[in-house]
């Protein structure tokens, strides 16, 4: 479970530093997704 956490984290803060408007379309696709 902390591994996946720490992943999820991870490439969160690389689309964070991409790009803002990414994190909550990726946000959103994860809760479409569950």
């Amino acid at each position: 479970m902390k591994k996946i956490f720490l992943t999820f984290m991870v490439l969160v803060n690389c689309v964070f530093a991409s790009d803002e408007l990414n994190i909550d379309s990726l946000f959103k696709k994860q809760i479409g997704l569950r």
